[in-house]
Protein backbone atom coordinates (compact mmCIF):
# COMPACT_ATOMS: atom_id res chain seq x y z
CA UNK A 1 0.00 0.00 0.00
CA UNK A 2 1.38 3.90 -0.80
CA UNK A 3 -0.28 7.06 -0.09
CA UNK A 4 0.56 10.16 -2.44
CA UNK A 5 -0.76 13.49 -1.96
CA UNK A 6 -2.15 15.36 -4.54
CA UNK A 7 -2.72 19.00 -2.87
CA UNK A 8 -1.42 18.84 0.61
CA UNK A 9 -0.43 22.71 0.94
CA UNK A 10 -4.31 23.25 1.79
CA UNK A 11 -6.43 25.53 3.70
CA UNK A 12 -9.66 25.02 3.89
CA UNK A 13 -10.65 27.76 1.11
CA UNK A 14 -7.85 27.41 -0.77
CA UNK A 15 -5.32 24.47 -2.11
CA UNK A 16 -1.74 24.38 -3.86
CA UNK A 17 -1.37 21.50 -6.04
CA UNK A 18 1.67 19.01 -5.21
CA UNK A 19 2.79 15.53 -5.72
CA UNK A 20 4.88 14.08 -3.05
CA UNK A 21 5.42 10.51 -2.18
CA UNK A 22 4.88 9.46 1.73
CA UNK A 23 7.62 7.03 2.58
CA UNK A 24 7.84 4.40 4.82
CA UNK A 25 4.65 2.82 4.70
CA UNK A 26 4.09 -0.64 6.22
CA UNK A 27 2.83 -3.11 3.78
CA UNK A 28 0.65 -5.85 4.82
CA UNK A 29 -1.03 -8.85 3.88
CA UNK A 30 -4.21 -8.94 2.23
CA UNK A 31 -6.85 -10.17 5.67
CA UNK A 32 -4.11 -9.25 7.67
CA UNK A 33 -4.28 -7.16 10.71
CA UNK A 34 -0.93 -4.58 10.65
CA UNK A 35 1.44 -4.14 13.21
CA UNK A 36 0.88 -0.65 14.56
CA UNK A 37 3.48 1.79 13.88
CA UNK A 38 6.60 1.89 16.44
CA UNK A 39 6.25 4.72 19.07
CA UNK A 40 6.80 5.40 22.61
CA UNK A 41 4.27 5.22 24.98
CA UNK A 42 1.01 6.90 22.91
CA UNK A 43 3.24 8.77 20.80
CA UNK A 44 2.87 7.83 17.44
CA UNK A 45 6.85 7.71 15.24
CA UNK A 46 5.18 10.26 13.52
CA UNK A 47 6.15 12.29 16.93
CA UNK A 48 9.78 11.20 16.74
CA UNK A 49 10.41 11.85 13.15
CA UNK A 50 13.34 14.08 11.74
CA UNK A 51 11.22 17.18 9.83
CA UNK A 52 7.98 17.15 8.92
CA UNK A 53 7.46 15.62 5.48
CA UNK A 54 6.55 18.38 2.85
CA UNK A 55 3.57 16.36 1.91
CA UNK A 56 1.56 16.56 5.17
CA UNK A 57 -1.14 19.44 5.68
CA UNK A 58 0.10 22.65 7.59
CA UNK A 59 -2.06 23.44 10.16
CA UNK A 60 -5.31 24.76 9.51
CA UNK A 61 -4.93 23.03 6.10
CA UNK A 62 -6.07 19.92 4.39
CA UNK A 63 -4.58 17.36 2.54
CA UNK A 64 -5.84 15.57 -0.56
CA UNK A 65 -4.28 11.89 -1.24
CA UNK A 66 -4.78 8.99 -3.14
CA UNK A 67 -4.26 6.01 -1.15
CA UNK A 68 -3.87 2.96 -3.44
CA UNK A 69 -5.62 -0.23 -2.46
CA UNK A 70 -4.68 -3.62 -3.94
CA UNK A 71 -4.05 -1.99 -7.07
CA UNK A 72 -7.25 0.22 -6.65
CA UNK A 73 -7.51 3.77 -5.91
CA UNK A 74 -9.37 5.42 -3.01
CA UNK A 75 -9.28 9.44 -1.79
CA UNK A 76 -8.02 10.17 1.48
CA UNK A 77 -8.32 13.44 3.14
CA UNK A 78 -6.52 14.42 6.24
CA UNK A 79 -7.19 18.22 8.16
CA UNK A 80 -4.82 19.22 10.56
CA UNK A 81 -6.04 21.58 13.48
CA UNK A 82 -4.79 25.44 13.69
CA UNK A 83 -1.97 25.75 15.84
CA UNK A 84 -0.80 22.48 15.70
CA UNK A 85 2.50 21.84 17.10
CA UNK A 86 3.75 18.69 14.84
CA UNK A 87 5.67 17.55 18.23
CA UNK A 88 2.70 17.31 20.50
CA UNK A 89 0.34 14.51 19.88
CA UNK A 90 -3.15 14.60 19.40
CA UNK A 91 -5.87 12.31 18.98
CA UNK A 92 -6.96 11.03 15.67
CA UNK A 93 -10.05 10.92 14.09
CA UNK A 94 -11.29 8.55 11.04
CA UNK A 95 -14.68 9.30 9.57
CA UNK A 96 -15.91 6.94 7.02
CA UNK A 97 -17.59 8.12 4.49
CA UNK A 98 -21.64 7.28 3.34
CA UNK A 99 -22.28 4.96 0.49
CA UNK A 100 -22.10 7.80 -2.69
CA UNK A 101 -21.25 10.28 0.00
CA UNK A 102 -17.80 12.55 -1.44
CA UNK A 103 -15.45 13.00 1.65
CA UNK A 104 -15.84 16.79 0.74
CA UNK A 105 -19.62 15.79 1.52
CA UNK A 106 -18.79 13.84 4.66
CA UNK A 107 -16.03 17.29 5.88
CA UNK A 108 -18.41 19.30 5.98
CA UNK A 109 -21.91 17.75 6.94
CA UNK A 110 -20.18 16.35 9.70
CA UNK A 111 -18.63 19.41 10.90
CA UNK A 112 -15.71 17.88 12.42
CA UNK A 113 -13.49 20.16 10.55
CA UNK A 114 -15.31 23.42 10.82
CA UNK A 115 -17.30 23.38 13.95
CA UNK A 116 -16.90 23.71 17.89
CA UNK A 117 -14.35 20.82 18.38
CA UNK A 118 -12.14 21.29 15.08
CA UNK A 119 -9.16 22.24 17.39
CA UNK A 120 -9.12 18.88 19.44
CA UNK A 121 -8.09 16.81 17.20
CA UNK A 122 -6.57 15.30 13.19
CA UNK A 123 -9.04 13.74 11.08
CA UNK A 124 -8.96 11.28 8.26
CA UNK A 125 -11.72 11.50 6.46
CA UNK A 126 -12.07 7.86 3.77
CA UNK A 127 -14.00 6.85 1.44
CA UNK A 128 -15.07 2.85 0.43
CA UNK A 129 -15.06 0.87 -3.01
CA UNK A 130 -16.32 0.72 -5.72
CA UNK A 131 -19.73 -1.85 -5.22
CA UNK A 132 -21.07 -3.99 -8.09
CA UNK A 133 -23.86 -1.55 -8.18
CA UNK A 134 -21.12 1.09 -9.03
CA UNK A 135 -21.29 2.76 -6.36
CA UNK A 136 -18.58 3.83 -3.38
CA UNK A 137 -19.24 2.12 -0.44
CA UNK A 138 -18.01 -0.03 2.38
CA UNK A 139 -17.85 -3.68 2.39
CA UNK A 140 -20.54 -4.07 5.73
CA UNK A 141 -22.04 -8.13 4.84
CA UNK A 142 -25.14 -6.17 3.35
CA UNK A 143 -26.61 -5.90 -0.34
CA UNK A 144 -24.46 -4.95 -2.97
CA UNK A 145 -21.48 -3.97 -0.75
CA UNK A 146 -18.59 -4.35 -2.38
CA UNK A 147 -15.80 -7.28 -2.06
CA UNK A 148 -12.98 -5.70 -0.51
CA UNK A 149 -11.12 -6.44 3.20
CA UNK A 150 -12.09 -2.38 4.68
CA UNK A 151 -10.75 -3.67 8.03
CA UNK A 152 -6.87 -4.16 6.49
CA UNK A 153 -7.35 -0.98 4.68
CA UNK A 154 -8.44 1.22 7.57
CA UNK A 155 -5.59 0.11 9.62
CA UNK A 156 -3.12 0.55 6.55
CA UNK A 157 -4.09 4.44 6.33
CA UNK A 158 -4.25 4.27 10.34
CA UNK A 159 -0.94 2.79 10.48
CA UNK A 160 0.46 5.69 7.74
CA UNK A 161 -1.05 8.31 9.74
CA UNK A 162 0.44 7.44 12.73
CA UNK A 163 3.87 7.48 10.79
CA UNK A 164 3.55 10.20 9.32
CA UNK A 165 1.98 12.88 11.94
CA UNK A 166 2.02 13.24 15.49
CA UNK A 167 -0.97 11.12 17.34
CA UNK A 168 -1.72 9.94 20.41
CA UNK A 169 -2.16 5.92 20.00
CA UNK A 170 -4.17 5.67 22.88
CA UNK A 171 -6.52 8.28 21.41
CA UNK A 172 -7.45 6.80 18.04
CA UNK A 173 -11.51 6.77 17.26
CA UNK A 174 -13.64 5.32 14.37
CA UNK A 175 -16.51 7.72 13.41
CA UNK A 176 -19.17 6.73 10.23
CA UNK A 177 -22.47 7.96 8.82
CA UNK A 178 -24.83 5.36 7.58
CA UNK A 179 -23.12 2.77 5.49
CA UNK A 180 -19.85 4.49 6.62
CA UNK A 181 -21.64 3.78 10.58
CA UNK A 182 -22.37 -0.31 9.18
CA UNK A 183 -18.10 -0.32 8.74
CA UNK A 184 -17.47 1.65 11.64
CA UNK A 185 -19.75 -1.27 13.35
CA UNK A 186 -17.64 -3.62 11.50
CA UNK A 187 -14.09 -2.73 13.02
CA UNK A 188 -15.46 -2.27 16.31
CA UNK A 189 -16.72 -5.84 16.51
CA UNK A 190 -13.14 -6.74 14.68
CA UNK A 191 -10.49 -4.58 15.39
CA UNK A 192 -11.26 -3.38 18.63
CA UNK A 193 -7.77 -2.87 20.12
CA UNK A 194 -6.81 -0.40 17.91
CA UNK A 195 -9.23 2.10 18.96
CA UNK A 196 -10.54 4.03 22.04
CA UNK A 197 -14.29 4.17 21.20
CA UNK A 198 -16.57 4.43 17.64
CA UNK A 199 -19.37 6.67 16.87
CA UNK A 200 -22.23 5.96 14.40
CA UNK A 201 -24.61 8.59 13.16
CA UNK A 202 -27.99 6.60 11.35
CA UNK A 203 -26.57 3.18 11.09
CA UNK A 204 -26.85 0.62 9.16
CA UNK A 205 -25.58 -2.64 11.03
CA UNK A 206 -25.76 -6.23 8.88
CA UNK A 207 -25.38 -8.86 10.80
CA UNK A 208 -21.74 -10.51 10.94
CA UNK A 209 -20.58 -13.78 9.11
CA UNK A 210 -19.09 -14.72 12.63
CA UNK A 211 -20.94 -12.77 14.86
CA UNK A 212 -19.15 -9.64 16.78
CA UNK A 213 -16.73 -10.78 19.21
CA UNK A 214 -14.65 -8.44 20.41
CA UNK A 215 -11.60 -8.75 22.08
CA UNK A 216 -12.53 -5.98 24.77
CA UNK A 217 -15.12 -3.70 25.60
CA UNK A 218 -15.12 -0.65 23.64
CA UNK A 219 -16.97 2.97 23.95
CA UNK A 220 -19.82 3.14 21.43
CA UNK A 221 -21.88 6.25 20.70
CA UNK A 222 -25.20 5.85 18.26
CA UNK A 223 -26.93 8.49 17.16
CA UNK A 224 -30.63 8.33 14.98
CA UNK A 225 -33.51 9.58 14.06
CA UNK A 226 -36.37 7.79 14.91
CA UNK A 227 -38.16 8.68 11.56
CA UNK A 228 -35.15 7.96 9.60
CA UNK A 229 -36.70 5.61 6.10
CA UNK A 230 -33.59 4.49 5.22
CA UNK A 231 -31.90 2.99 7.89
CA UNK A 232 -35.20 1.90 10.33
CA UNK A 233 -34.44 1.85 13.51
CA UNK A 234 -37.00 -0.23 14.27
CA UNK A 235 -36.15 -2.87 11.55
CA UNK A 236 -38.95 -4.06 9.01
CA UNK A 237 -39.61 -7.70 7.86
CA UNK A 238 -37.83 -7.25 4.67
CA UNK A 239 -34.94 -5.51 6.00
CA UNK A 240 -31.78 -7.12 7.01
CA UNK A 241 -30.10 -5.12 9.19
CA UNK A 242 -30.63 -5.04 12.67
CA UNK A 243 -33.06 -3.17 14.35
CA UNK A 244 -31.22 -0.26 16.72
CA UNK A 245 -32.81 -1.52 19.96
CA UNK A 246 -31.34 -4.81 19.60
CA UNK A 247 -27.66 -3.26 18.22
CA UNK A 248 -27.52 -1.17 21.68
CA UNK A 249 -28.54 -3.83 23.84
CA UNK A 250 -26.45 -6.63 22.14
CA UNK A 251 -23.06 -3.77 22.77
CA UNK A 252 -24.23 -3.24 26.03
CA UNK A 253 -24.21 -6.55 26.93
CA UNK A 254 -20.06 -6.60 25.42
CA UNK A 255 -19.25 -3.43 27.49
CA UNK A 256 -20.64 -5.69 30.77
CA UNK A 257 -23.24 -2.63 30.92
CA UNK A 258 -26.88 -3.34 32.90
CA UNK A 259 -29.12 -3.82 30.41
CA UNK A 260 -32.39 -4.30 31.87
CA UNK A 261 -32.87 -0.43 32.65
CA UNK A 262 -30.69 2.03 30.16
CA UNK A 263 -31.48 5.45 31.55
CA UNK A 264 -33.10 7.90 29.71
CA UNK A 265 -33.07 12.07 29.79
CA UNK A 266 -35.33 13.54 27.69
CA UNK A 267 -33.78 17.50 26.21
CA UNK A 268 -36.58 19.80 25.27
CA UNK A 269 -36.44 23.03 22.82
CA UNK A 270 -34.59 23.34 19.99
CA UNK A 271 -33.28 21.03 19.30
CA UNK A 272 -34.60 18.10 20.85
CA UNK A 273 -33.60 14.90 21.22
CA UNK A 274 -33.54 11.83 23.85
CA UNK A 275 -30.33 10.61 25.36
CA UNK A 276 -30.19 7.02 26.66
CA UNK A 277 -27.35 5.22 28.47
CA UNK A 278 -26.54 2.10 30.03
CA UNK A 279 -24.71 2.11 33.80
CA UNK A 280 -22.44 -0.01 35.32
CA UNK A 281 -20.29 -0.80 32.16
CA UNK A 282 -16.63 -2.38 32.34
CA UNK A 283 -13.33 -1.40 31.72
CA UNK A 284 -14.20 2.23 31.67
CA UNK A 285 -16.72 2.02 28.80
CA UNK A 286 -19.61 3.33 27.99
CA UNK A 287 -22.76 2.62 25.58
CA UNK A 288 -24.87 5.90 24.56
CA UNK A 289 -27.31 6.94 22.06
CA UNK A 290 -29.01 10.46 20.86
CA UNK A 291 -32.19 9.80 19.43
CA UNK A 292 -34.01 12.54 17.58
CA UNK A 293 -36.70 13.32 15.89
CA UNK A 294 -36.21 14.94 12.38
CA UNK A 295 -37.15 12.02 9.97
CA UNK A 296 -33.52 12.36 8.41
CA UNK A 297 -30.85 9.90 7.59
CA UNK A 298 -27.28 10.71 7.87
CA UNK A 299 -25.26 13.76 8.91
CA UNK A 300 -27.99 16.87 10.26
CA UNK A 301 -25.61 19.09 9.65
CA UNK A 302 -24.57 22.05 8.39
CA UNK A 303 -23.82 23.20 11.75
CA UNK A 304 -26.59 25.09 12.93
CA UNK A 305 -29.84 23.52 11.14
CA UNK A 306 -32.41 24.66 13.53
CA UNK A 307 -33.97 22.00 15.88
CA UNK A 308 -30.80 19.67 15.56
CA UNK A 309 -28.13 18.49 17.93
CA UNK A 310 -24.66 19.73 16.63
CA UNK A 311 -23.72 16.07 15.96
CA UNK A 312 -19.66 16.77 15.94
CA UNK A 313 -19.99 18.02 19.50
CA UNK A 314 -22.24 15.41 20.93
CA UNK A 315 -19.99 13.08 19.37
CA UNK A 316 -16.90 14.52 20.38
CA UNK A 317 -18.00 15.20 23.82
CA UNK A 318 -18.62 11.14 24.49
CA UNK A 319 -15.21 10.14 22.16
CA UNK A 320 -12.95 12.17 24.43
CA UNK A 321 -13.60 10.64 27.61
CA UNK A 322 -12.40 7.76 26.56
CA UNK A 323 -8.66 6.40 26.08
CA UNK A 324 -6.49 3.25 25.98
CA UNK A 325 -3.82 4.76 28.23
Amino acid sequence: MFIVAISAACTLTSCASENFPINGLPHFIEGSRPIPANHSGNRSAGCTSSGTPPSIPPPGGVGHYLADDAGQTRLLDVYVPSGHNSRVPLPLLLVLAGRGKSLQETMSESGFSSGKTADSYIAAYLEGNISPSKHQGWATFGPNDPETNDVAYVLSVTAALEINLCIDTGRVYVVGSSNGAGMAGVLACSATQYFAGAAMVSGLFYPLPLGCHPSEPLPVFEIHDIGDQDALYFGAVWAQFTPIPNWLSMWAAIDGCNTDSPVTHKVTGRPSYTLVSYRGCIKGSAVSQELIYSNHHGWSQPVGRPGVPDEAQSIWRFLSLHNRS
